[in-house]
This record gives C-alpha cells, sequence and structure tokens, in this order.
C-alpha cells in the first residue's frame, strides 16, 4: 500500500469514526430526554384531566348553590309554611309561590324546570319543563344536603336534575324543591378542547346508575369496541374512586391508546379522557427528529471538517495521533456539556411549568375572593347597618370561601375587658349561634398579640404561644387545631375580632388568606359604622322634628342670631303674633326688630346685647305693635361657643309679659290658678296614662284570653275523645288478646302459615309492648288534658266577674303555662320553684286579674335571673342555680299574703321607687313595655282594695309582697 492510499484510507477511516462517534454520543444524550419529555406530555395529559374536572366541579357546585338559593328565601318558606299548615290558604300560598319559582327560573339562562314539594313530599308548584312523578322517589330520601342525580331524559333531551330539602328556623324539613338544569353548558366544558394535546383528544363522562357503569357524556361518538376500555376505566373511578393512567394496545386498523381518569369530589361521577398514544407524544417525536436531523448535520459537518484538515496532514496522521486522540476527548466533553446543559433545560421548564400552576391557583383564589369581598360589600344588610344580618352573611360567606369549619364575629365590651359572641357559624351544622364569651384575665397572651398585631397566623394553634392559652377550655372541647384572627378596627381603635377556626386537621394558611380575612375585618367595620351613622341619623332627625315642633308650638319667640347680629338664622313663628311684623322681614333685616323697642328701652337693650360676650343677656323693654299698641317683653339669651372656644351663635328665647306687667295682682291669682290647673292636669295625666295602660292590658288580655279558650276548646273536643276511646281500646285489645291465649292453649299446633306469621310480628312481644304503648297514650291525653286545664284556669274567661276562688289553683296554672322556662336547657340547670304553700281559705276575687299579676311578678322573677346568669360561667351557675321561691299565708283573720321572691341582681332603691309608674322598665326596647307592675298594682289596689309592695338587696335579690283581703 502506497502513501497515498494509506492517505486516503486514513482519512476516510477518520471521518467515518468521528461520523459514527459523534451520532452514537447524540444517541446516548437525546434518549434520557426523550423520556423526561414523555414524562411532560403526560404531565400535561393530567393537567388537562384537572382542568376539565375542575370546570365539571365548578358546573355542579354552581348548581348546587343556585338551587340552594331558590330554597333559602325566607318568604318563600313563610308562604311554604303556610302552605303546610292551613289548608285553606293553600291556593293562595301556591299562586304565590309560582310567581316566586317563575322570578327564579328566568334569572339563570341554563334553569329547565322547578317543580315544588310540600313537607309530605306531594306537588306544591311547577315552573318551566314539569318532571314526571316516577323521578320523585329520591326525594323521600332523608337527607338534609343538596343532592344531584344522574341525568335523565325528557322530550327527547337529557336534564340534570338537583334535590333541594327546605328547612325552617328551627331546621326541621318543611319541603322539598326539585330543579332541572340544562346539560348545554356540562355538554361544552366536555367538548371544549382547552389542552391543545391533538386533535384525536376525546373526554367521557360517567357514573353508577342501578349498579352499572352509565356513559353520560362524551366529545364526540365512539365505537363499541373503543368503548369498552372507556367504561372500564370509568368502573375504576366511579366504584373504586380510583385515578390513574393506562394505555391500550390497538389491534389491526386501531393505533394505541392512552387513557387517564381520575373521579369527581362532589358526587359519584368519573371523567375520563382517551388519546392516541402517537398523537400525545407527536411533540416529543417531532423533537426527538429536529435533534436527530441537527445531530447528523452537525456529525456531518464535523466528518468533512476533518476529511479538509487531514488531506494537508496526512503525511504527518501518525505523528500527530495524540493531538486526534485529544480533539476526540475534546468532542466527548462538548457532547456531555450540551447533554447537561438539556438537562438544566428541562429542570428549568419543570420549574417554571411548577411556579406558573402555583400563581394560577394564588390568581384563581384572588379573583374568588375578590368577588365574595365584592358581593358581601354590597349587601344591602351590610350598607344599612342590619348588623345580625350583616353578620351571618358574612361568616357563611367566609366558611365557605375559605373551606374552614367556624367562622366567628366578636365584639368589645365597653371596658374592652372581653370579646362577647356576636356571630358563631359553624359549617358542619349549618348552625348561627350568639352564645360564649372570652374573658382577657384568662387569655392575656391572646389580648396582647390581638392588641399589637393585626391578625394572628396560627397554623399550629394548640402549640402557638400565642394561642396555646385556649388549649383546655376551647380548642380541646371543639375539636380545634387552627386559628385565623383579624382585628376589626374603627377609627383605628379595635372594637372587635373575626376568628377563623379549623377543625379536625391543621390548615396552612397563605398569605392570600390573611388578606382576605383583614378585608373580612374591614367590612364588619363599615357594616358596625354603618349601624352607628344610622342611629345617629334617627336621632338627630328626632331632635331635629323635636325642636321644632317646640319652638312652633310655644307662644313665646325663640331666636337664633349672629354674635354682632348681622344676621337672624332661625326665629320661630310666634314673632309674627308677638311683634305684629313677618319674620321675612327680619330675615331680609336683621336690625329691623329692634326699631320696634320703645325708644326710651332701646339704647339699654342695644347696650346690653353688646355686652353678651361677657355673660348672659336678660331684659325687659317695650315694644310697638304697628297697630300703636304696646307690649311688654322678657327677652333672655346667652352665647353659644363653639370647639376652639369662641362664640359662634347666639340664641335666645322672647316672651310677651304685658298681662304681668298690667297686673300683678291678677298674675298671682293666674299663678295659683295655673299651679292648681298643672297639679289637675299632672292628675289627668297619671289617669290618662293608667287609663290608655289598662285599655292596652284589657285589650291584650281580652285577646290572649280569646286566643287561649279557642285553642283550649279544639285540643279539648278530640283529646277527650281520644282519651274516653283510648278506655275502650284497652278493653277490646285486652278481650282480642285473651281470644288469642285460648286459641294457642285449645290449638297448640297450627297451620305454617299462621307460625310463620306469629314469627314474623313477633307476637308475645307485640302482646307485651301494646300494653305499654295504650298506657303511654293514656298517660300523654291526660298530660294535655291538664296542661288544657292550666290554659281555662289562667284565662278565666266565662269567669269575668268576681267570683271564690283557690289561689293556689291559678299559681299553678301560671306555673305549668311558664314550665318551659323554668326547666333546664343544655348546659344551665334551669330555675327551681320552692312552694310554701299555707292552708289559706278561698278568697272572693277577679281571678282572670289575679292570675295575670302572677303571671306578670313571676316572667320578671325568670328575666331577672336569666339576665344575671348570662354574665356567669356555667360553673357559677351550677354553683347557684337560679330558685324562685312562692310562699303563701293567712296572716290575719282578714287577710291573705303572698311572698314571689328570687335570687336575682336585685334593683337599686331608685328604680325601686317607680316600679309601678306606667311604662317605666329597665329592659331593653322590644322586650318590655312598663306596663305589666303598673298593671298589677291597679289590679291589686284598686280593684282589690288590696295592697302590694317590692323589697330588694342589690346582689341576693328581689321579693315582692301581694295582701288581699277575704271577702
Amino acid at each position: 500500500m502506497n502513501s497515498k492510499q494509506l492517505q486516503r484510507l486514513l482519512i476516510f477511516y477518520s471521518a467515518v469514526g468521528i461520523f459514527t462517534i459523534s451520532v452514537l454520543v447524540a444517541v446516548l444524550s437525546i434518549f434520557p430526554l426523550y423520556q423526561q419529555l414523555r414524562k411532560s406530555e403526560e404531565v400535561n395529559l393530567q393537567s388537562a384531566l384537572q382542568t376539565r374536572k375542575s370546570a365539571v366541579e365548578e358546573f355542579l357546585v354552581g348548581v348546587k348553590e343556585i338551587t340552594a338559593q331558590i330554597a333559602s328565601r325566607t318568604q318563600a318558606k313563610q308562604l311554604l309554611e303556610i302552605y303546610n299548615q292551613n289548608p285553606n290558604n293553600r291556593k293562595s300560598a301556591a299562586t304565590n309561590i309560582t310567581v316566586f319559582l317563575s322570578d327564579a327560573l328566568n334569572q339563570t339562562e341554563y334553569l329547565a324546570g322547578i317543580t315544588r314539594l310540600d313537607q309530605n313530599n306531594q306537588f306544591m308548584a311547577q315552573v318551566g319543563l314539569s318532571i314526571p312523578k316516577v323521578f320523585w322517589e329520591f326525594s323521600a330520601v332523608n337527607s338534609q344536603d343538596t343532592q344531584i342525580i344522574n341525568p335523565i331524559r325528557l322530550n327527547d333531551q337529557f336534564y340534570l336534575m338537583v334535590r333541594q330539602p327546605i328547612f325552617d328556623l328551627n331546621q326541621e324539613q318543611i319541603g322539598t324543591d326539585l330543579v332541572l338544569f340544562k346539560m348545554d353548558r356540562l355538554e361544552k366544558i366536555i367538548a371544549t378542547d382547552n389542552t391543545s394535546l391533538g386533535k384525536a383528544e376525546q373526554v367521557f363522562l360517567g357514573a353508577v346508575e342501578k349498579q352499572k357503569v352509565k356513559l353520560l357524556l362524551s366529545s364526540n361518538n365512539e365505537n363499541e369496541t373503543l368503548l369498552k376500555p372507556i367504561l372500564e376505566a370509568l368502573e375504576k373511578t366511579v366504584v373504586s374512586q380510583e385515578s390513574g393512567l393506562t394505555v391500550v394496545k390497538g389491534k389491526f386498523w386501531t393505533h394505541t391508546q392512552v387513557i387517564i381518569f381520575e373521579p369527581l369530589s362532589e358526587l359519584n361521577w368519573g371523567l375520563v379522557i382517551k388519546i392516541d398514544r402517537q398523537e400525545l407524544y407527536a411533540p416529543v417525536n417531532r423533537q426527538l427528529l429536529t435533534i436527530g436531523i441537527v445531530t447528523i448535520i452537525v456529525s456531518l459537518f464535523g466528518a468533512g471538517g476533518m476529511v479538509l484538515l487531514l488531506r494537508p496532514l496526512a503525511g504527518r496522521a501518525i505523528i500527530q495521533t495524540d493531538e486526534l486522540e485529544k480533539q476526540l476527548q475534546d468532542k466527548n466533553l462538548m457532547l456531555r456539556e450540551l447533554n447537561y446543559t438539556q438537562e438544566q433545560l428541562l429542570l428549568e421548564i419543570r420549574e417554571r411549568k411548577s411556579a406558573q400552576t402555583e400563581l394560577q391557583k394564588r390568581a384563581e383564589q384572588l379573583r374568588n375572593h375578590n368577588t365574595v369581598l365584592i358581593e358581601i360589600a354590597q349587601q344591602r344588610a351590610v350598607n344599612q347597618g342590619d348588623m345580625l344580618t350583616a353578620a351571618q352573611a358574612i361568616t357563611e360567606a367566609t366558611a365557605q370561601i375559605l373551606e374552614v369549619d367556624r367562622v366567628g364575629i366578636w365584639l368589645y365590651n365597653e371596658d374592652k375587658t372581653h370579646l362577647k359572641c356576636f356571630d358563631l357559624y359553624q359549617k358542619t351544622l349549618n348552625k348561627h349561634q350568639r352564645e360564649g364569651e372570652i374573658r382577657k384575665n384568662d387569655y392575656p397572651a391572646y389580648f396582647d398579640a390581638i392588641n399589637l398585631q393585626d391578625s394572628i397566623a396560627a397554623s399550629d394553634a394548640r402549640n402557638d404561644p400565642r394561642t396555646c392559652e385556649f388549649l383546655s377550655n376551647y380548642f380541646i372541647p371543639n375539636n380545634i387545631f387552627s386559628l385565623l384572627d383579624s382585628t376589626v378596627r374603627i377609627g383605628g381603635k379595635i372594637v372587635g375580632v373575626i376568628c377563623i377556626e379549623q377543625c379536625n386537621k391543621i390548615q396552612n394558611w397563605t398569605p392570600e388568606d390573611e388578606i382576605f380575612v383583614r378585608s373580612i375585618g374591614n367590612i364588619i367595620s363599615l357594616a358596625i359604622e354603618a349601624r352607628n351613622h344610622q342611629k345617629a341619623e334617627i336621632a338627630l332627625q328626632e331632635s331635629e322634628r323635636m325642636f321644632r315642633q317646640l319652638a312652633e308650638s310655644i307662644d313665646s319667640v325663640f331666636w337664633i342670631s349672629h354674635p354682632h347680629g348681622k344676621e337672624i338664622y332661625y326665629v320661630s313663628p310666634a314673632y309674627e303674633r308677638v311683634w305684629g311684623r313677618p319674620c321675612r322681614q327680619v330675615y331680609e333685616q336683621p336690625l329691623s326688630y329692634l326699631e320696634a323697642i320703645y325708644s326710651e328701652d332701646r339704647e339699654r337693650v342695644i347696650c346690653s346685647l353688646n355686652k353678651i360676650a361677657f355673660g348672659e343677656y336678660e331684659e325687659e323693654y317695650r315694644i310697638v305693635k304697628p297697630n300703636g299698641e304696646i307690649r311688654w317683653i322678657y327677652d333672655r339669651g346667652f352665647p353659644v361657643t363653639n370647639d376652639q372656644g369662641e362664640i359662634d351663635r347666639v340664641t335666645g328665647i322672647a316672651t310677651d309679659i304685658t298681662e304681668r306687667k298690667q297686673t300683678e295682682n291678677a298674675l298671682r291669682q293666674s299663678e295659683a290658678q295655673l299651679r292648681e290647673q298643672k297639679q289637675q292636669l299632672q292628675q289627668t295625666l297619671k289617669e290618662l296614662q293608667r287609663t290608655q295602660a289598662q285599655m292596652i292590658q284589657n285589650e291584650k288580655m281580652s285577646s290572649l284570653g280569646q286566643m287561649v279558650a279557642g285553642i283550649a276548646h279544639e285540643i279539648n273536643n278530640p283529646v277527650n275523645f281520644i282519651h274516653g276511646n283510648i278506655v275502650h281500646a284497652t278493653d277490646y285489645i285486652r278481650d282480642l288478646l285473651s281470644l288469642i291465649q285460648l286459641y294457642q292453649q285449645h290449638y297448640p299446633y297450627p297451620h305454617p302459615d299462621i307460625e310463620e306469621e306469629i314469627e314474623a310480628i313477633e307476637l308475645d312481644f307485640l302482646q307485651e309492648d301494646i300494653k305499654k304503648l295504650l298506657k303511654s297514650m293514656q298517660v300523654g291525653t291526660e298530660r294535655i288534658r291538664e296542661i288544657v286545664k292550666s290554659l281555662r284556669i289562667f284565662s278565666r274567661l266565662d269567669e269575668s266577674e268576681i267570683k271564690e276562688v283557690d289561689l293556689h289553683e291559678g299559681l299553678e296554672s301560671t306555673l305549668m303555662i311558664l314550665h318551659n322556662r323554668l326547666k333546664a336547657k343544655s348546659i344551665y340547670p334551669g330555675i327551681k320553684v320552692i312552694k310554701e304553700y299555707d292552708k289559706i281559705p278561698r278568697i272572693t276575687c277577679y281571678s282572670g286579674h289575679i292570675n295575670q299579676v302572677f303571671m306578670n311578678i313571676l316572667s320578671n322573677a325568670i328575666d331577672a335571673i336569666e339576665d344575671a346568669q348570662s354574665f356567669q360561667s356555667p360553673e357559677e351557675i351550677q354553683h347557684n342555680p337560679g330558685c324562685i321561691r312562692i310562699k303563701t299565708q293567712q296572716i290575719t283573720p282578714n287577710w291573705i299574703q303572698i311572698l314571689i321572691g328570687d335570687n336575682g341582681p336585685g334593683i337599686s332603691e331608685e328604680v325601686r321607687t317607680r316600679l309601678f309608674d306606667p311604662f317605666f322598665t329597665t329592659k331593653p326596647i322590644g322586650k318590655g313595655t312598663g306596663l305589666g307592675l303598673s298593671i298589677s298594682y291597679q289590679v291589686i289596689i284598686e280593684k282589690h282594695q288590696g295592697n302590694i309592695e317590692c323589697d330588694s338587696i342589690l346582689g341576693q335579690g328581689t321579693e315582692f309582697r301581694i295582701q288581699i283581703p277575704i271577702r
């Protein structure tokens, strides 16, 4: 072989070797990249499934919320209760509810029909598309939650049906709504291509119906062969609640398919996406092909370059072998660096996708938070100061959007010594409560933290030093693990706290959660300010109205002017009568009223007005009316200063005292007459107040008595009928049981069918239990008869005239009516009644009025005890429970005495002296009229010529002493 052939051979093998090595290194580097890209496409497919799942779940949540809103309208609930309770008004109530349902149907575009059932699951009203009765069966299921069933077919179209139970304020079901929704929006969610993974992508939605997997929706039609893997995937996700990815190999002409599936969290449905594996990995294959072509081209260029480089150096090829090896090492190093760069690029792509997903999630959370905040802020209750309604709406919305178990609003008392619960919403129970308080002395660390910080985000609240004080008394009893509190401020001062509580698990609070809760606190402060503003505005309007009424009703002239008399701000209408000049003139010419002053008195009045800045102004002077009549005026004014201490205006009152000046003697007589008239007017006023109170009480008692008597009469007749028939039913059943026993004695071996029926109905147990059942029914009817008797005794409508009665009987009937307020509730032990009845004779009196006196005094005693217990802890109440003592005795041969005492907080001496005044009350507005004790005083003193007195010691209790003569 000559040198030229060796040169060619060296160049050829070198070029082939370089090309082969470059391609081999590139393949080894690309293979891991190919695996990572395939996993990335599978992750994208899972993301697409999650997107569709979120859209479907959002649609189902929206469907539930719309159904709940239709069922939660207060007016519609009231109409439904009328429909259930009063057969005579059912037609009217059904008509009104139909109007309400039509309005709800028109407000939502994908609503197809609404059917409302009453508490007995019977048809009441319907609008839109009617629901056949065969689909009502599931509505009888005893569930308090909104229920969604699989789509039903009506008029060749599928509709989604939702069941919503309707509850009254006592959480008792009073009806059911069946709502139809169009499937158009759900079909769009299934059919819309949001993933851009490929044209062959298909989406399926399925559920279990009659223990079989059923395909509900699909993005396009599938043949039976390809539908089988879909149904298998749906069975896994719907029946077994599994999620995952599976590959179905193709047969003959079909391609290999990739199927991914996941269950829905809202109800027992499953979502499946199917795509050709070739279509799924098409982007990866295209990238791989591009990289391969680039690698081949780079390798060819490298080989070509080596040929050009080796051609002039062929003669020195063997000598420069080491240099060539070094170049190959450099190439390998370059390829390794390229491989490392590719791996770093993939890692950065994954991190960016993860960050983008997290940002999208937070952006969606912020949008939801902002939507809820806008809806709450626009509510009428917030802007109009209806604090209770606003608080309940805020706590419910916050619990829903943050997905927490408990949300409460706690407000400071005036001294800021404790926080009192204004509203606490428990999501799991769907219940609001307003009980409970947190004292500063019990939890100092928490109060210090809340005063120093705007919010407390305690994910592990049980171990957080700011909140761990609540562990034993609050967290453990309520199973609370996480706490997020934010202050409610008005004018920079803390007035309360919004408290978010998560039970059963630890909740990691995000910055978005803290911002949202602080915004909720701002909305609460707006509601409080709106309430305060509304109260102030009402008080201001009332004050202005009373001022104008007073100024316009008095005979004297009321005036307000500039400190130097440059402008008259106000003069009452009496000016025209006293001065004989129009009010308009003094507004236009402020000093014109001075021209009417008698010339001899004018300079003195002006001088006195100039000195008003140093004290009050007081003068008597004469004026000359346009008709020449001279009148005497007594004018008094005083300066009014502003916040800076400067005189802002002068106000005063001018009175016509001509008659007093003309005849002093007549004036003195007139004053005596006026004093006498004043006393008469005061006496008349008191009589009018008593008469008014008596009329109000008589009307109230008349209405109450008629109602009680009517109820007692209506209840008494059927109860007597039932009670009488129970006796006969007991005899009949005893005879039948005796007959059965005779049969068993004489026919010990009955027919097999009879033995089977005896065993099925448990005859021996039935014979024993039916006696107990009849006995309990008899006891129940006797209890009802006692209650009816107590109502009739208390009302005494048929005994309006004076007659002889037993006072003990009246006391017992009153206690029977108040039994529900006296009995124990929850952790409170109830109020104990101690009866010390002495042997007293029957007395002649107005029994109905005497019973009302007992009712008023006992009701006030219960109110006093409950008010005292509201400021005590459960342990203090258990240690010192409420107690009412009733004692009767005959103190003289002609007098009976009744003592009614309680261990409440007692009353002050100032209040005790006014107890029997008409319309005087210490109770809040809406809880007392101030008539009860005033009427009681009239009944005992005036109607029965008796005596009623009250003794009380603050902190120990109150006792009423009633003395009635025996006639």
